[in-house]
């Protein structure tokens, strides 16, 4: 599956996402920017699975948040995602990064399955990651990272940290967890995307690419 790292700090939100968009084979049909960026109020979404289901969940939280604050438009979305639960034709999971009034900023994540057979994690509800959460790594990819690395990634951001880690969880072949009868595939290329979100706005900085290609399967030994 694609990867994405989400942290939340005292003033602000980091998320890194990486650009692939592949079949259920590995074979890339797109790279591109997998954030959408919401100004009012200051939010920032991103997934995996089905890139159309996360657009179209991006755009109706643009139109709920144009009269609400955060907690009011998290509230507003989902329950107009649980209203869709049988039109989905694909899986996917979604964060939503934003300022709640109450709890300062959060991290919240929600998926149209039970993927990952966990019983907090019940569908079409979101759920309060503790600001943090990353998607695609596995404890070995974690444990190659640089202790200094992560160390440095708490205090002073995710830029540094970005393309090791991302560099160990594309070498490593996942399984997507909504169909987990498929076998592992590299799913993480293109680019890797730093946004840093402020209840302000927000800022995208793509800090690394990788040569993979539209219509093939990433090759990711040695790159």
């Amino acid at each position: 599956m694609s990867g994405f790292l989400a942290v939340a700090y005292n003033d602000r939100i980091e998320l890194l996402t990486d650009g692939a968009v592949y079949q259920p084979d590995g074979t890339l049909t797109d790279i591109r920017r997998k954030v959408r960026v919401i100004s009012s109020p200051a939010m920032a979404i991103t997934g995996r699975g089905s890139m159309a289901a996360i657009d179209a969940i991006a755009a109706v939280a643009s139109v709920l948040g144009a009269r609400r604050d955060f907690d009011q438009t998290l509230a507003a979305l989902e329950q107009a995602i649980a209203r869709r639960a049988g039109v989905w034709s694909e899986d996917w999971e979604i964060i939503v990064a934003g300022f709640s009034e109450d709890h300062g900023p959060v991290i919240r994540y929600m998926a149209s399955a039970d993927i990952h057979g966990i019983a907090e994690f019940e569908p079409f509800k979101f759920i309060d990651t503790g600001g943090e959460l990353c998607g695609g790594a596995t404890p070995e990819t974690v444990q190659a990272i640089d202790p200094d690395l992560m160390a440095d990634a708490t205090v002073n951001g995710l830029a540094k940290i970005a393309v090791p880690l991302f560099q160990a969880m594309r070498a490593v072949p996942g399984p997507n967890p909504a169909r987990p009868e498929l076998p592992p595939v590299h799913g993480i290329g293109g680019h890797v995307d730093h946004t840093v979100l402020t209840p302000d706005g927000a800022t995208i900085e793509r800090i690394h690419e990788w040569p993979d290609v539209v219509g093939e399967k990433i090759e990711a030994a040695g790159r």
